[in-house]
């Protein structure tokens, strides 16, 4: 008898288990990243939502092999600076190493303002591959920028370190608010589905932890040719 039971029993726990599953219990507050997560990564989910899933995976590998890239060049390639940037790191205003790591941070803020800016513009004007253009564009300009930042001031390993850590700073605190915003995400329901903000909340954030690495190893490791002396 003990065994019939427990035969009967077998069908409806899975039962039970396939349901939660296909229908899983809104998870608490502190746990909506890992839930989205495990969600996004569930095998029927794969299915459904292949494609958002696939984008944020490539988006991290690229990320991943874009830093292994400037590494590789910051520690091979010597590059010259440009004499604007050198008057430029030669101001006294710009001498102490907390001072020039802020003026980083306000270039980093403001080309990230102002490709954001255009790509928005440009997409609502329809035009495409206006997010990939002005993406290249915005991550040329930035390498190019924290380079000449890193030579034409020259400076010790520690000067270096505080410089690149105050310059990348803003995409760390970018970083962390999309992290918040994920977290106020609210749950999944019949009616509403927030899992595409979810995906494009994460694709943000690879991209800012991206952009915060490669501008502290970019001013830390890149190597110029020197300049000549400019009295502050």
């Amino acid at each position: 008898m003990e065994n019939r039971k427990h035969k009967s029993q077998r069908p409806e726990r899975l039962e039970r288990d396939l349901k939660h599953l296909k229908d899983p219990k809104p998870p608490k507050t502190s746990f909506v990243l890992l839930h989205r997560i495990r969600v996004c990564y569930n095998q029927e989910n794969m299915q459904s939502k292949k494609g958002e899933c696939l984008e944020v995976t490539v988006l991290l590998l690229f990320g991943l092999v874009l830093v292994l890239i400037q590494i590789i060049l910051v520690r091979r390639i010597t590059f010259r600076p440009i004499p604007w940037f050198t008057r430029m790191a030669a101001s006294a205003r710009l001498e102490s190493p907390y001072a020039y790591g802020g003026f980083l941070f306000i270039l980093n803020m403001v080309i990230f303002l102002v490709i954001t800016a255009l790509v928005v513009f440009t997409m609502m004007m329809n035009v495409a591959l206006s997010l990939f253009l002005f993406a290249g564009v915005g991550v040329l300009i930035s390498f190019l920028i924290w380079i000449q930042m890193s030579i034409s001031r020259g400076g010790s390993k520690k000067e270096k370190r505080i410089i690149g850590g105050i310059g990348s700073a803003f995409y760390w605190v970018l970083s962390v608010y999309l992290l918040l915003q994920i977290f106020l995400l609210p749950p999944s329901t019949a009616e509403e589905d927030p899992f595409i903000q979810f995906v494009g909340l994460l694709m943000g954030i690879v991209i800012s932890l991206t952009a915060a690495v490669s501008c502290w190893v970019t001013v830390y490791l890149a190597k110029g040719k020197p300049a000549d002396p400019i009295a502050r």
